[in-house]
Protein backbone atom coordinates (compact mmCIF):
# COMPACT_ATOMS: atom_id res chain seq x y z
CA UNK A 1 0.00 0.00 0.00
CA UNK A 2 1.37 3.82 -0.82
CA UNK A 3 -0.36 6.97 -0.67
CA UNK A 4 0.36 10.08 -3.46
CA UNK A 5 -0.51 13.33 -3.49
CA UNK A 6 -1.65 15.14 -7.03
CA UNK A 7 -1.95 19.02 -7.16
CA UNK A 8 -3.43 20.52 -10.03
CA UNK A 9 -4.52 24.23 -11.00
CA UNK A 10 -8.22 24.99 -10.37
CA UNK A 11 -9.94 25.14 -13.60
CA UNK A 12 -10.97 28.65 -14.10
CA UNK A 13 -12.20 29.25 -17.92
CA UNK A 14 -15.28 30.21 -18.90
CA UNK A 15 -17.11 30.52 -22.23
CA UNK A 16 -16.87 33.63 -23.79
CA UNK A 17 -18.14 32.98 -27.52
CA UNK A 18 -17.09 35.47 -30.07
CA UNK A 19 -19.64 36.62 -32.64
CA UNK A 20 -17.86 39.24 -34.90
CA UNK A 21 -14.99 38.41 -37.15
CA UNK A 22 -12.88 40.91 -39.00
CA UNK A 23 -11.53 40.03 -42.88
CA UNK A 24 -9.06 42.36 -44.50
CA UNK A 25 -5.79 42.44 -46.68
CA UNK A 26 -2.28 43.17 -46.20
CA UNK A 27 -3.17 45.92 -43.79
CA UNK A 28 -4.32 45.72 -40.38
CA UNK A 29 -7.09 47.46 -38.58
CA UNK A 30 -8.04 47.65 -35.02
CA UNK A 31 -11.01 46.04 -33.20
CA UNK A 32 -12.51 45.88 -29.88
CA UNK A 33 -16.47 44.08 -29.29
CA UNK A 34 -18.72 46.76 -28.89
CA UNK A 35 -21.56 46.81 -25.88
CA UNK A 36 -23.37 43.63 -26.47
CA UNK A 37 -21.69 40.68 -28.62
CA UNK A 38 -23.31 41.64 -31.72
CA UNK A 39 -21.60 45.00 -32.51
CA UNK A 40 -17.74 45.50 -33.05
CA UNK A 41 -15.72 48.96 -33.42
CA UNK A 42 -13.28 48.81 -36.55
CA UNK A 43 -10.25 51.80 -36.91
CA UNK A 44 -7.98 52.47 -39.46
CA UNK A 45 -4.11 53.29 -38.56
CA UNK A 46 -2.81 53.33 -41.42
CA UNK A 47 -2.15 56.31 -44.21
CA UNK A 48 -3.88 54.94 -46.96
CA UNK A 49 -8.11 53.72 -47.67
CA UNK A 50 -8.64 49.85 -46.44
CA UNK A 51 -11.36 47.50 -47.52
CA UNK A 52 -13.03 45.08 -44.85
CA UNK A 53 -15.52 42.42 -45.06
CA UNK A 54 -17.15 42.24 -40.89
CA UNK A 55 -19.19 39.45 -40.42
CA UNK A 56 -21.54 38.82 -37.34
CA UNK A 57 -23.43 36.11 -36.33
CA UNK A 58 -27.41 36.38 -36.84
CA UNK A 59 -29.79 33.81 -36.04
CA UNK A 60 -27.80 30.82 -37.37
CA UNK A 61 -25.93 32.30 -39.95
CA UNK A 62 -23.05 35.15 -40.53
CA UNK A 63 -24.10 38.30 -42.67
CA UNK A 64 -20.97 40.26 -43.66
CA UNK A 65 -20.90 44.22 -44.52
CA UNK A 66 -18.42 45.12 -47.23
CA UNK A 67 -16.96 48.34 -46.02
CA UNK A 68 -14.13 50.57 -46.83
CA UNK A 69 -12.18 52.58 -43.59
CA UNK A 70 -10.55 56.08 -44.43
CA UNK A 71 -7.06 56.68 -42.61
CA UNK A 72 -7.62 57.10 -39.32
CA UNK A 73 -11.56 56.63 -39.48
CA UNK A 74 -13.40 54.25 -36.81
CA UNK A 75 -16.46 52.69 -37.82
CA UNK A 76 -19.45 50.54 -35.07
CA UNK A 77 -20.69 48.16 -36.79
CA UNK A 78 -23.41 46.70 -35.19
CA UNK A 79 -26.95 45.01 -36.00
CA UNK A 80 -30.14 46.75 -36.15
CA UNK A 81 -33.49 44.95 -37.48
CA UNK A 82 -31.39 41.63 -38.66
CA UNK A 83 -29.31 43.98 -40.66
CA UNK A 84 -25.78 45.01 -40.79
CA UNK A 85 -24.85 49.37 -40.28
CA UNK A 86 -22.40 51.28 -39.71
CA UNK A 87 -21.71 54.69 -37.98
CA UNK A 88 -18.43 56.41 -38.23
CA UNK A 89 -17.23 57.00 -34.69
CA UNK A 90 -14.42 57.00 -31.90
CA UNK A 91 -12.66 53.89 -31.44
CA UNK A 92 -12.90 53.02 -27.49
CA UNK A 93 -9.57 52.32 -27.07
CA UNK A 94 -10.24 49.21 -25.42
CA UNK A 95 -12.60 51.13 -23.02
CA UNK A 96 -15.44 48.17 -23.34
CA UNK A 97 -17.18 45.07 -20.90
CA UNK A 98 -14.67 44.35 -19.08
CA UNK A 99 -16.85 41.26 -17.48
CA UNK A 100 -17.20 39.04 -20.11
CA UNK A 101 -15.98 35.48 -19.52
CA UNK A 102 -14.26 36.03 -15.96
CA UNK A 103 -15.42 34.74 -12.84
CA UNK A 104 -18.00 35.91 -10.61
CA UNK A 105 -18.48 34.67 -7.04
CA UNK A 106 -21.54 34.94 -4.81
CA UNK A 107 -21.62 34.13 -0.69
CA UNK A 108 -24.64 31.84 -1.63
CA UNK A 109 -26.72 30.62 -4.50
CA UNK A 110 -29.73 28.95 -5.37
CA UNK A 111 -28.37 25.45 -7.76
CA UNK A 112 -30.91 26.77 -10.30
CA UNK A 113 -29.71 30.32 -10.54
CA UNK A 114 -26.04 30.95 -9.78
CA UNK A 115 -23.47 33.83 -10.40
CA UNK A 116 -22.38 32.88 -13.91
CA UNK A 117 -25.82 33.78 -15.30
CA UNK A 118 -25.53 37.45 -14.91
CA UNK A 119 -22.58 37.75 -17.25
CA UNK A 120 -23.75 34.91 -19.90
CA UNK A 121 -25.48 37.24 -21.90
CA UNK A 122 -28.79 35.55 -22.01
CA UNK A 123 -31.44 37.10 -20.93
CA UNK A 124 -33.64 33.83 -19.47
CA UNK A 125 -31.04 33.27 -16.83
CA UNK A 126 -29.97 34.95 -13.51
CA UNK A 127 -28.94 34.73 -9.65
CA UNK A 128 -30.54 34.24 -6.91
CA UNK A 129 -29.31 34.48 -3.54
CA UNK A 130 -30.27 32.31 -0.99
CA UNK A 131 -30.64 34.80 2.29
CA UNK A 132 -32.20 38.37 2.47
CA UNK A 133 -29.88 40.76 2.33
CA UNK A 134 -29.32 43.50 5.35
CA UNK A 135 -26.75 45.77 6.31
CA UNK A 136 -25.27 43.48 8.79
CA UNK A 137 -25.74 40.20 6.41
CA UNK A 138 -24.35 41.72 3.33
CA UNK A 139 -24.64 39.59 0.22
CA UNK A 140 -21.04 40.21 -1.59
CA UNK A 141 -20.54 39.24 -5.64
CA UNK A 142 -17.41 39.01 -6.97
CA UNK A 143 -15.96 39.36 -10.23
CA UNK A 144 -12.14 38.27 -10.53
CA UNK A 145 -11.03 39.91 -13.46
CA UNK A 146 -7.98 37.94 -14.30
CA UNK A 147 -5.80 40.98 -14.29
CA UNK A 148 -5.36 44.63 -13.48
CA UNK A 149 -8.37 47.03 -14.91
CA UNK A 150 -9.41 50.56 -14.97
CA UNK A 151 -13.01 50.64 -14.38
CA UNK A 152 -15.89 53.33 -13.75
CA UNK A 153 -19.47 51.76 -14.50
CA UNK A 154 -21.69 48.98 -13.64
CA UNK A 155 -24.96 48.39 -15.43
CA UNK A 156 -27.25 46.45 -13.70
CA UNK A 157 -30.55 44.22 -14.53
CA UNK A 158 -32.80 42.90 -12.24
CA UNK A 159 -34.90 40.41 -11.71
CA UNK A 160 -38.44 41.43 -11.34
CA UNK A 161 -39.50 42.82 -7.47
CA UNK A 162 -36.58 41.22 -5.88
CA UNK A 163 -34.07 42.92 -7.30
CA UNK A 164 -30.73 44.50 -4.91
CA UNK A 165 -31.67 48.13 -3.50
CA UNK A 166 -28.79 49.94 -1.69
CA UNK A 167 -25.33 48.43 -3.14
CA UNK A 168 -21.88 49.32 -1.87
CA UNK A 169 -19.21 49.53 -4.90
CA UNK A 170 -15.54 48.08 -3.65
CA UNK A 171 -12.35 47.30 -5.37
CA UNK A 172 -9.14 45.30 -4.71
CA UNK A 173 -5.91 44.37 -6.41
CA UNK A 174 -5.06 41.58 -4.10
CA UNK A 175 -8.38 39.94 -3.82
CA UNK A 176 -8.41 40.76 0.21
CA UNK A 177 -8.54 43.87 1.25
CA UNK A 178 -11.57 46.08 -0.75
CA UNK A 179 -12.17 49.94 -0.59
CA UNK A 180 -15.40 51.50 -1.41
CA UNK A 181 -15.55 53.79 -4.55
CA UNK A 182 -18.92 53.74 -5.03
CA UNK A 183 -22.54 53.96 -3.28
CA UNK A 184 -25.91 53.42 -5.14
CA UNK A 185 -29.56 52.96 -4.10
CA UNK A 186 -30.88 50.97 -7.60
CA UNK A 187 -35.11 51.54 -8.19
CA UNK A 188 -37.31 49.00 -8.54
CA UNK A 189 -36.78 47.87 -12.46
CA UNK A 190 -35.93 45.33 -14.64
CA UNK A 191 -34.61 48.53 -17.07
CA UNK A 192 -30.96 48.10 -17.29
CA UNK A 193 -29.18 51.00 -14.49
CA UNK A 194 -25.99 52.37 -14.61
CA UNK A 195 -23.72 52.81 -11.55
CA UNK A 196 -20.66 55.30 -12.17
CA UNK A 197 -18.27 55.74 -9.80
CA UNK A 198 -14.49 56.52 -8.93
CA UNK A 199 -12.33 55.18 -11.65
CA UNK A 200 -10.34 52.70 -9.62
CA UNK A 201 -7.28 49.94 -10.71
CA UNK A 202 -8.67 46.63 -10.03
CA UNK A 203 -8.06 42.84 -10.25
CA UNK A 204 -11.11 42.26 -8.18
CA UNK A 205 -14.50 44.12 -8.40
CA UNK A 206 -17.44 43.27 -5.51
CA UNK A 207 -20.76 44.58 -5.08
CA UNK A 208 -21.94 44.56 -1.51
CA UNK A 209 -25.84 44.51 -1.53
CA UNK A 210 -27.24 45.78 2.38
CA UNK A 211 -30.93 45.31 0.83
CA UNK A 212 -33.20 44.23 -1.72
CA UNK A 213 -36.74 45.02 -3.03
CA UNK A 214 -37.28 41.34 -2.44
CA UNK A 215 -38.84 39.58 1.05
CA UNK A 216 -36.86 36.74 1.13
CA UNK A 217 -33.49 36.69 -1.26
CA UNK A 218 -32.10 39.08 -4.14
CA UNK A 219 -31.78 38.49 -7.96
CA UNK A 220 -29.69 40.37 -10.65
CA UNK A 221 -30.43 39.41 -14.17
CA UNK A 222 -27.14 40.54 -15.74
CA UNK A 223 -23.90 42.74 -14.62
CA UNK A 224 -21.58 44.55 -16.47
CA UNK A 225 -18.42 46.13 -15.79
CA UNK A 226 -17.01 48.98 -17.68
CA UNK A 227 -13.18 49.45 -17.88
CA UNK A 228 -9.57 48.91 -20.00
CA UNK A 229 -6.85 46.71 -19.08
CA UNK A 230 -3.67 48.42 -17.65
Amino acid sequence: TGSTTFNTMTNASAVNELYAYVKTGADTLLAVQGDNPYSVYVKNPNAVDVSSGISIWNEGHYQTLNTILKPNECKLVYLENNLLVADTTQFPGGYRNISRGKQIIADDQWPEHFPFAMIDDVDSTYYQSLILPTATTPENLTIRLWGLYTCDKLIVKSVQNIGPKDILVQTSTDGTTFTTVGVATLLNTTTEQAVNFTASDAKYLRIKINSTYGSKNVGIASIGLFGYPK
